[in-house]
């Protein structure tokens, strides 16, 4: 079963869903190139504000349809991947979600998980938060150097002061 990837646009909801297997190590060339073109499509959506809302949705199975046209030995190769493995999901479709979630966060386009699998949800969560932290640059040598040589007159006249009154 091949990962595909569809999306709506009704009126200001844009609603993404993807089913299948989203795997790195699954499907082919030709997939990920027309998945790539649809990610695409849907970063423009966004990035241009035709949405004022993106509803997220996964199911790891394809339609009747498309199982029943499937040949034998694929719907047999799916069976030992599905049981070899719980989740039919990994960092591929994280990924995508994830950028899809960061562009919306800058252009104030609210995200709706709730159709998501629970894990696939909390490990969202956990980039956003992520990407929400404001990161520190760490202190240098020389700039905790040049911190004590501006602060050394400070402390100087301190101990000083405390050693005056101590005697």
């Amino acid at each position: 079963m091949s990962a595909t990837l569809s999306y709506t646009l009704q009126n200001t909801l844009l609603h993404i869903t993807a089913k299948g297997i989203w795997r790195l190590t699954e499907g082919n060339a030709s997939v990920h190139k027309e998945n790539s073109k649809q990610q695409e499509e849907i970063i423009e959506l966004i990035s241009s504000k035709q949405c004022s809302q993106v509803i997220f949705e996964y199911s790891q199975s394809q339609s009747s349809n498309a199982r029943a046209a499937m040949p034998v030995h694929v719907k047999d190769e799916m069976k030992r991947n599905l049981s070899a493995s719980k989740e039919t999901w990994d960092s591929l479709l994280l990924a995508f979600f994830a950028t899809i979630m960061e562009q919306a966060k800058h252009v104030s386009i609210t995200i709706d998980m709730s159709r998501l699998p629970e894990k696939m949800i909390k490990l969202l969560d956990v980039e956003l938060l992520e990407s929400d932290k404001v990161e520190k640059p760490e202190d240098s040598i020389l700039a905790n150097l040049g911190e004590f040589v501006l602060d050394a007159p400070e402390n100087t006249t301190n101990a000083l002061n405390f050693l005056g009154e101590v005697t």
